[in-house]
């Protein structure tokens, strides 16, 4: 059996062979040239499902293994006709991966949904010059598809969570936030917005200490290969009052520029 390529918005499996033997059941050997997602790719990936099914189009595989090189139970179904995809994984017991992708009309939507998934499985696609993750887990979903004007959503809630980088002057620990993002590509730039509602931890961002919970950020912009840009953002801190600004990235440059900022005084406390 070969299956040359599976598309999906940020996904592609390519060069897809595998291997029948049938006994009194039938086992499947899967070797996958490459699997790419977000621009991450991993080679020659080997899955094994030792009890596969055909039911009508869809090949059922209820007990399988992914080797990456770790070995990881797995389960999936996949449509010969329409090269829909439903994977699961289970790599860590309470920890479960599911990614699904379907076709409606001419466009094509990638889902991933995580329950207590460890973050730091997710620093293969962290930014090399971002501080990275270093604890903590996260539930929620993902959801990309492919339309002529690409759109993506997630929907995050993140539990013990902690970073650091080299430096040591960025570090949080024992966070809990719910984090919400949508996004929408008009032309090349991606237009974004997003909200971070922080429950609780620490954080130290040089020279700033943010401590305790009930804060919420809001913010909006554009992101591109170059720069990401927030051309509205409030910042509103419990008990303390709020903070609009904008600001610049460059990521690759490490740099960063604020635009205008306005301090708005909470009725209760002194100004920011």
């Amino acid at each position: 059996m070969t299956i040359d390529r599976i598309d999906g918005p940020s996904f592609t499996a390519s060069r897809i062979t595998g291997a029948l033997r049938s006994a009194n059941v039938t086992t499947l050997d899967l070797q996958i040239a490459a699997v790419t997602i977000a621009g991450n790719t991993w080679r020659n990936v080997r899955a094994a499902c030792p009890d596969l099914r055909q039911q009508r189009e869809q090949l059922v595989c209820t007990q399988g293994t992914l080797e990456t090189p770790a070995k990881i139970p797995l389960s999936f179904r996949y449509s010969t006709l329409t090269k829909d995809l439903d994977l699961a994984l289970k790599p860590a017991a309470g920890e479960d991966w599911r990614l699904t992708l379907e076709s409606h009309a001419s466009t094509r939507t990638l889902t991933l949904a995580v329950n207590n998934a460890v973050v730091t499985r997710f620093n293969t696609w962290w930014p090399s010059n971002w501080p990275k993750p270093n604890a903590g887990s996260v539930s929620g979903k993902l959801i990309f598809n492919d339309a002529r004007d690409a759109s993506g959503t997630a929907d995050l809630t993140f539990a013990n969570l902690g970073f650091s980088d080299a430096s040591g002057l960025h570090a949080g620990e024992k966070i809990s936030a719910v984090v919400s993002l949508q996004a929408q590509q008009r032309g090349d730039p991606w237009q974004w917005r997003s909200r971070i509602e922080w429950k609780n931890g620490d954080v130290l961002w040089q020279p700033l200490f943010l401590s305790g919970g009930g804060h919420v950020l809001d913010a909006a912009g554009a992101w591109d290969a170059k720069r990401l840009t927030v051309e509205r953002g409030t910042l509103a801190l419990a008990g303390i009052g709020n903070l609009e600004f904008s600001a610049t990235l460059d990521p690759r440059a490490r740099t960063a520029r604020g635009g205008k900022r306005q301090k708005r005084q909470s009725r209760n406390h002194g100004a920011l």
